[in-house]
């Protein structure tokens, strides 16, 4: 790849990120193998159509996406494909014009999606170069837009039809349990961009890890903001800074009120189990999970038993600990609009709306009341639990059924 190229390919990485490019990165991920080819030969032919117009004689690009689609029929092998490719990319070199030779680079980059996933990102980058660099920097925005939206409308197209049209596949493109490359390829990067943040991180800051619905309709998957609470420089202690959902600590049915409750530990509650099972699967990616490690939880309430757990409450002793280093003003928090919304179990966070401005935090600039949050350790009675309270306080005396309690989850990270 010449230089000129290079450059502009790292400008348009930049650019068509602060365009639309994010949302189409997010779709490519969520493809199999199969629809990512025929996603990818598809686009290829438009800057092969291009390329061809203004270099006729030049057969090497159209028998790069030739061969290569003949490889992801099972016709021929890859060292036959893997020569295309090269051959495609070597034009590039040899006729000295950047904006045609990124074409070439495009068209060799779809090729090489029949071997691995992330080749199929380079097919766009590389068309994205040629676009800026026919236009001009001052005038490039609207092709470029209008390109990603044909990117995207076509592979919906690939994604609904791939497998209906019933073509012949190579063995390696049938295999469905094999995961999407660039989704790993990504979540590796943002995972090593978050490891080198947590090695760094101090207590009493916040960083981001998994994901979580936080607008009213659940229908996000918003960056979890935790607070840190400990670095050991080998673990990191966590909290999440708000409170991302509203469940009783016992009992999951809608017509359960608070009265009903049942002596419970936290070893043997729904809430624990939910966090260990359906937050867990729902907020971390496999990738993130290699992080998380499972922790010796004590001081769980008189003959409450020890557990292990991935995710979990703080305890009373634990919340009087990092109190004590990073401030009361720690357990003061506040729903996110998803925690805020009434659950179908009836679940329903309690927002502090009377006169008492220590119940109050500023979020945005804008004065926001507290709600109260389940701490894992039992109460004052073995139907009960802690939880935060009013003025930060510590209380003992949540019915496990009470409904309009929310949930911090913890957890501790190696690093």
């Amino acid at each position: 790849m010449g230089k000129s190229v290079k450059h502009q390919s790292k400008r348009v990485r930049i650019d068509c990120g602060l365009l639309c490019l994010q949302e189409f990165i997010k779709l490519i991920q969520l493809q199999n193998h199969r629809t990512l080819v025929m996603w990818a030969l598809d686009c290829a032919k438009l800057p092969l159509e291009q390329f061809e117009t203004k270099y006729p004689d030049e057969r090497r690009p159209r028998t790069c996406l030739e061969l290569c689609e003949a490889w992801a029929r099972g016709k021929i092998k890859m060292p036959i494909a893997k020569q295309a490719i090269l051959d495609s990319h070597a034009v590039a070199k040899e006729i000295d014009d950047s904006e045609y030779g990124a074409l070439c680079h495009a068209i060799g980059q779809a090729g090489a999606a029949v071997h691995v996933e992330t080749h199929a990102f380079g097919l766009p980058i590389y068309e994205l170069t040629a676009i800026v660099l026919k236009y001009g920097k001052d005038n490039f925005p609207k092709p470029v837009n209008e390109k990603i939206n044909y990117y995207c409308q076509r592979l919906q197209y690939w994604q609904e039809n791939t497998d209906k049209l019933k073509l012949d596949w190579a063995d390696f493109l049938l295999d469905n349990t094999s995961p999407n490359k660039e989704r790993l390829l990504s979540e590796k990067r943002k995972l090593k961009k978050v490891q080198n943040t947590e090695r760094e991180a101090k207590p009493g800051e916040i960083i981001t890890f998994g994901t979580y619905p936080h607008t009213s309709d659940g229908a996000d998957r918003t960056p979890i903001k935790w607070r840190v609470l400990q670095n050991s420089g080998s673990e990191l202690f966590i909290l999440s800074e708000y409170i991302l959902d509203c469940k009783r600590y016992h009992g999951k049915s809608v017509d359960i009120k608070w009265r009903d409750c049942v002596d419970i530990t936290w070893r043997d509650c729904d809430l624990r189990k939910w966090l260990n099972d359906e937050f867990y699967n729902i907020a971390f990616t496999a990738t993130e999970k290699e992080f998380i490690k499972k922790t010796h939880c004590t001081d769980n309430g008189e003959s409450s038993p020890d557990t292990e757990d991935k995710v979990f409450l703080l305890s009373v002793n634990e919340i009087k600990d990092v109190s004590d280093k990073l401030g009361k003003d720690l357990r003061r928090a506040v729903g996110t609009d998803f925690a805020k919304a009434k659950k179908p179990d009836g679940c329903s966070l309690y927002v502090y709306d009377k006169t008492n401005k220590d119940n109050y935090i500023i979020r945005n600039g804008e004065e926001v009341g507290c709600s109260w949050w389940w701490l894992r350790t039992q109460g004052n009675k073995p139907s009960r639990a802690f939880f935060i309270g009013t003025s930060c306080s510590i209380r003992s005396y949540a019915n496990v059924s009470a409904a309009r309690d929310g949930v911090r989850p913890a957890l501790k990270l190696n690093i």
